[in-house]
């Protein structure tokens, strides 16, 4: 009887539970170090941590997408594009989708084979872009939407939140996320577009990227102040996590991978990211 209560016990201490927001403490994984073009320009405004670990940087200036290995070496350019790119997101192991500011457009990159397996037109300038795998949603800024669609361009719902400068949108669960730059208030509503909560405090300063953990916990870089700022799940608290002793230089993209707990921080244009990890 002994044994079962001791098992019954070690398998309680065994169950963790999340983060608090005075928990998280970024570790430092690993400096990806960009490949600067000869006029010397960059502008990072897109990232994704995949599944091996690999990191993705979107170039919007040199219309590119840039490889690096897990050990933060940079490898390759995955694809040049026709048009200005501004964000991507995962969807499916070796597969991307990245919006096309100036053409309307989305793009599905295959990772591996360096190819665009399909585009689609949208009905406006799209912006943020996020996806859980199953669906994708892209913030259409002068329509004052949220289109949630499929794979194939099958829009599915169209969500009104309105604010022209609400430019970040990420997908978690039954919620959508979204930044506005010129109000400093990040959002969360749900996939019909019903406010949840809105948060506004001196830790937001015009944020720019936007992610979310697999416990809810937002992550937004704040590019005027150099900082990164984690948000409780329920909207209540935030708490600046890095800032400019730690690297960051206008941060503009950031990304959560979701089961490596893998924090992707990028500067906006000193060619410098990083790799955290959030886990305890």
């Amino acid at each position: 009887m002994a044994d079962l209560e001791n098992d019954y016990i070690g398998a309680q201490v065994q169950i963790s539970t999340p983060m608090s927001i005075e928990q998280l403490k970024p570790v430092l994984k690993t400096n990806l170090a960009i490949p600067i073009p000869l006029d010397g320009r960059v502008k990072i405004t897109g990232c994704q941590v995949l599944s091996d670990g690999q990191c993705l940087l979107l170039d919007q200036i040199n219309r590119r997408l840039l490889n690096f290995n897990a050990d933060g070496v940079y490898t390759r350019d995955v694809i040049t594009f026709n048009g200005i790119p501004f964000d991507i997101c995962l969807f499916g192991d070796q597969t991307v989708v990245v919006s096309i500011l100036d053409k309307n457009q989305l793009l599905v990159v295959d990772i591996e084979n360096s190819i665009i397996l399909k585009s689609f037109p949208v009905e406006g300038s799209c912006y943020g872009l996020d996806s859980d795998g199953e669906t994708l949603i892209v913030r259409l800024q002068d329509k004052d939407i949220v289109i949630i669609t499929d794979i194939d361009g099958s829009i599915q719902i169209k969500v009104k939140i309105p604010g022209y400068y609400l430019i970040r949108v990420a997908l978690f669960k039954d919620k959508i996320y979204s930044t506005n730059v010129n109000e400093n208030t990040v959002s969360c509503y749900t996939r019909e577009g019903q406010h949840i909560w809105t948060i506004r405090n001196n830790d937001i300063n015009r944020p720019f990227g936007l992610s979310v953990d697999i416990n809810g916990m937002v992550y937004v870089a704040c590019n005027p102040t150099n900082t990164v700022v984690a948000i409780s799940p329920d909207g209540t608290s935030s708490r600046v996590i890095l800032s400019a002793k730690d690297g960051l230089d206008k941060p503009y993209a950031v990304h959560v991978d979701k089961k490596s707990s893998t924090l992707l921080i990028c500067n906006e244009d000193n060619a410098r990211a990083f790799v955290y990890s959030i886990r305890k």
